[in-house]
């Protein structure tokens, strides 16, 4: 049960809600002090991370109307009853989150993948690296596990025992190259992870915005917001281009280097891949 919201038995917002309900005064305050407290109520059970706490709260802003019109006073604050709106909210959110880490594309590749490695056979295959000692992928998941490093920013750990299982390699392994890519990858996903979160930002005010224009009544201070509206909207658009063009592939001379191959064996995988794709789905049509 989340702990942020005071059981208190009959606070200001409270009043100021049961007033708007009657009187229909009020709205855009209700409204900001109520998306100021969803902001923070989930912290608690999604462990501070501003991008999740953002992704909630886009959800949920829109059910703020609806939570406003319905709430009735039964000796408990709209806070209490806020709070377990939110709290059932963060449990579908969580597990929607969960079923999205396990419906990855990868998940989806794998036995189209497998089926196609196994046409390349080659007789010199590079060894990798492992703790000290040098192991030997079967021939035919080379390809496999090169592109699985390229693609390694976007796999959840999750799919690392697949991973394991289709490339003949030891789990634990799997996890010390997918671990050493993202160390050598840091800065980059980091500002990643940047870009994300302000454009989820600037999505929340913007959904704030657009309820303060749709009670306010001032001409000249309708005007400024829509000036500032209109900013954010470029600035939301800018955001989403940038993480368009991200580059989330590892680079190939990455991988070379992790797998201590030369970087033409990694450039000429991923092109025979490629190139195998676009020949089965000519195929397919």
């Amino acid at each position: 049960m989340l702990k942020t919201a005071k059981d208190r038995s009959f606070s200001l917002l409270t009043h100021q809600i049961l007033w708007y309900q009657v009187s229909g005064e009020g709205y855009q305050e209700i409204m900001e002090q109520v998306i100021l407290r969803v902001y923070e109520l989930p912290k608690f059970q999604l462990r501070g991370s501003r991008e999740d706490i953002s992704a909630f709260c886009i959800s949920f802003i829109p059910k703020i109307p609806r939570l406003i019109r319905q709430f009735r006073y039964t000796g408990r604050s709209f806070e209490c009853y806020l709070a377990k709106s939110v709290n059932l909210q963060i449990k579908s959110f969580l597990r929607q989150q969960y079923r999205q880490s396990h419906q990855s594309k990868a998940v989806v590749h794998h036995y189209k993948l497998q089926h196609e490695l196994d046409q390349y056979v080659s007789d010199s295959i590079p060894a990798v690296r492992s703790a000290g000692t040098l192991q030997r992928p079967p021939c035919t998941n080379q390809r496999l596990l090169i592109l699985v490093l390229v693609k390694a920013l976007t796999l959840p750990p999750s799919l690392y025992g697949e991973i394991a299982r289709s490339t003949g390699l030891p789990e634990d392994r799997v996890s010390e190259l997918m671990l050493e890519v993202r160390l050598r990858e840091d800065q980059r996903l980091q500002r990643f992870s940047y870009l994300k979160r302000m454009r989820d930002e600037y999505y929340s005010r913007l959904l704030s915005m657009q309820y303060q224009l749709r009670e306010t009544v001032c001409d000249l201070q309708r005007q400024k917001l829509e000036e500032r509206q209109q900013k954010l909207s470029r600035k939301l658009l800018r955001s989403r281009e940038r993480i368009r063009e991200f580059p989330v592939n590892v680079p190939h001379r990455v991988v070379a280097s992790i797998l201590d191959i030369p970087k033409g064996t990694v450039d000429s995988s991923i092109y025979y891949l490629k190139r195998q794709f676009v020949d089965q789905e000519e195929k397919m049509r």
